[in-house]
């Protein structure tokens, strides 16, 4: 079967489902003489016609298939690969569905529909119906697949209450990719004796030398950091500094991170789990909600998307996918013609003693 990595096949999982939802936006107005895509109806019809001499609907086609077949079909097998599965597991989403979904999207986003139409799908010269089409319905289709395989256990909700309202180290951080510039920078830090002069020499030199984009600019500055928010070392090396402290050169992908402790945040003990989540402006069509019921809703979402590409990935390796177009197929596949060819052998372009698979 074809090989692809994750994120491409599910992004072709994700973007092209034809038929699955009947979106009118996408074909307002069937004119007479044409297909369900607008196009001329008839043996080979005419798209066009220069100095009289015609192009064909086949061989634009043609062209198409050479340029973009190989990406294109192997986005439609992922179409129809989760389709496939939607209909075994009895799923069903439909267009109210997919028109519930967009005005959440629009509500979320603070937009007009007018206004996600020029800001957001014009700069990707997608329409609405293509949209809805496209990523909304695959996206709602693949999350109800996997949604009942996900569970928030208290062991979870213990994890993120305290990542997001358990102690918290405040931290500068920088990244260089030489150990030896690392070391210097480690003594040239080191040797301030106080918490602000250790601070404004980190920071300085950060702003010129730091490789994190991300807080460069900002003399490392970071969010504080809370614990089950990164990876165990880096979590483990920051909660045992305290302020002033420099934590030893640590090596990572890239390069060589050094951190600086310039403050702990204490835990808000006065927040519990079952506490109300103030809100902004009350709203009567929405229900107050305790902290317990947002966490466990956050902490679903993730585990569902992250389930998704188990899933997906499970279900590719299970799959007898044979991809005609670049050859990836087995021989006996092929059926023998019970009168006169009317297409192409696939395997008749193949240099000879070519593999088949």
């Amino acid at each position: 079967m074809p090989s692809a990595t994750i994120p491409r096949v599910l992004l072709a999982a994700l973007l092209l489902f034809g038929s699955a939802v009947a979106v009118q936006a996408q074909i307002p107005f069937k004119k007479k003489g044409t297909d369900e895509d607008g196009a001329p109806t008839g043996k080979d019809p005419v798209v066009a016609k220069v100095n009289g001499e015609p192009i064909t609907r086949e061989q634009l086609a043609s062209e198409l298939i050479q340029m973009y077949g190989k990406e294109h079909l192997q986005s439609m097998i992922g179409r129809v690969l989760v389709q496939q599965q939607c209909k075994a597991a009895q799923v069903d989403v439909t267009e109210e569905d997919v028109r519930k979904e967009l005005s959440q999207i629009l509500e979320r986003n603070k937009l007009k529909l007018s206004e996600f139409k020029q800001q957001v799908l014009a700069s990707q010269d997608m329409t609405l119906g293509q949209y809805l089409r496209d990523q909304v319905w695959p996206r709602l289709a693949l999350i109800r697949l996997v949604k009942n395989k996900v569970t928030v256990t208290d062991e979870d909700l213990t994890k993120a209450f305290e990542a997001n309202f358990g102690e918290k180290v405040d931290i500068r951080m920088m990244t260089v990719v030489e150990r030896r510039k690392a070391e210097e920078v480690w003594k040239q830090v080191s040797d301030e004796k106080t918490l602000e002069d250790r601070t404004k020499v980190f920071e300085d030199i950060a702003r010129r030398f730091s490789t994190d984009e991300a807080t460069r600019p900002y003399g490392g500055k970071a969010a504080p950091l809370g614990r089950h928010t990164v990876n165990e070392q880096l979590e483990q090396a920051a909660f045992a500094l305290q302020p002033g402290d420099l934590g030893s050169i640590m090596q990572i992908p890239g390069g060589h991170l050094l951190l600086l402790c310039v403050g702990r945040v204490p835990a808000q003990t006065e927040v519990t789990l079952d506490s109300k989540v103030p809100m902004e402006s009350p709203n009567p069509d929405q229900p107050e909600m305790t902290y317990r019921e947002l966490l466990t809703k956050d902490i679903e979402q993730k585990k569902v998307m992250q389930e998704v590409g188990v899933y997906y990935k499970k279900i590719e390796d299970e799959a007898k996918i044979e991809n005609f177009l670049t050859g990836d197929f087995e021989v006996d596949s092929v059926a023998e013609p019970s009168g006169a060819p009317t297409t192409v052998d696939p395997t008749a372009n193949r240099r000879p003693g070519a593999s088949t698979r």
